[in-house]
């Protein structure tokens, strides 16, 4: 081994929750969610920026172009390479103990919790929806992306997959007066109410 200092003052006493090595930038949360960066593999590091509101932080994952901080108190993510965070929409999030976090390109990011199953993000790390269909064991620690299926290991309950399907999709019902397909200022919505689309199919909710 060999102790590769970090700049002050990460290395007063820190701890160092996650690494997360890839392509082009590596990055490392510490557990005051300060955010570092390195360039060159890991040999050096540079401060970029520091999670606001974060307690206990413990996981930093990445899909697709943005990374995932993960906390007892709430979930962030990034579209800027950690330079700004903003909250994630986690319906109910109270710190539900993460096991276990992944992604890949075609998918979206999942997460495993303990007494909680698994949760998938189609939009990498900005919103979150359970993903238990079926999943009867919900101590889920271990997940695993391989070959068209989502693989779930669970505690005392075996292993479960499943092919992935079409994810959640959440949005608003509104009225398409120029008929783009996509939402303008002015145009009417119908308020209070959203539309999910599952795997089951189209289902109406109302937001309170």
């Amino acid at each position: 081994y060999e102790n590769i200092l970090l700049p002050a003052p990460a290395n007063q006493g820190n701890t160092i929750c996650d690494f997360s090595p890839g392509a082009g930038e590596w990055y490392l949360l510490m557990q005051n969610g300060d955010f570092y960066y390195s360039t060159d593999g890991g040999n050096n590091w540079e401060y970029r920026s520091s999670a606001p509101f974060v307690q206990n932080p413990s996981r930093l994952t990445r899909s697709g172009n943005n990374l995932i901080l993960w906390a007892s108190n709430l979930v962030l993510y990034s579209t800027d390479k950690g330079a700004t965070w903003l909250p994630a929409d986690f319906p109910g999030y109270l710190g539900y103990l993460l096991n276990d976090a992944t992604a890949s390109a075609n998918t979206g990011a999942f997460a495993a919790f303990q007494n909680l199953g698994v949760y998938t993000s189609p939009d990498d790390g900005a919103t979150w929806f359970p993903l238990t269909d079926g999943l009867h064991n919900r101590n889920v620690y271990s997940l695993l992306i391989t070959n068209g299926k989502l693989f779930a290991g669970t505690h005392r309950g075996g292993q479960w997959n499943r092919s992935f399907i079409t994810p959640y999709v959440r949005g608003m019902v509104f009225h398409d007066l120029d008929g783009n397909g996509a939402f303008n200022t002015g145009e009417p919505t119908l308020s209070q109410v959203v539309v999910e689309a599952r795997p089951s199919g189209w289902v109406a909710t109302t937001d309170a």
